[in-house]
C-alpha cells in the first residue's frame, strides 16, 4: 500500500487486494487513497465495485457513457 502512494502507477500496478470479510481490506484501500489525496500531483478517485457498476450501468442507459469515462479518465489513480 505504501509502495502505491509514493510511487503510483509503478509496481503494483494494477493493485488488486482479495480477502475473506473482516481483514482490513476496505480500511487499507481507504488509507491509499487518503495517501494519494495528500499528494498534490494526484487526483484519486474512489468507488466501490457497486458504485462503479451502478454509475457503468446508468451511463449506458441513458447514452451517457462519454461523461462516464472522462469521470475516470481524469482520476490520476
Amino acid at each position: 500500500a505504501l509502495s502505491v502512494v509514493e510511487e503510483p502507477g509503478d509496481g503494483a500496478n494494477p493493485l488488486v487486494i482479495h480477502g475473506p470479510v473482516g481483514t482490513g481490506k476496505t480500511h487499507l484501500l481507504e488509507g491509499i487513497f487518503a495517501g494519494l489525496k495528500r499528494r498534490s500531483d494526484q487526483r484519486p478517485c474512489y468507488a466501490t465495485a457497486e458504485e462503479f457498476t451502478t454509475r457503468f450501468v446508468a451511463a449506458s442507459q441513458h447514452g451517457k457513457m462519454a461523461a462516464f469515462r472522462r469521470q475516470f479518465r481524469e482520476c490520476s489513480a
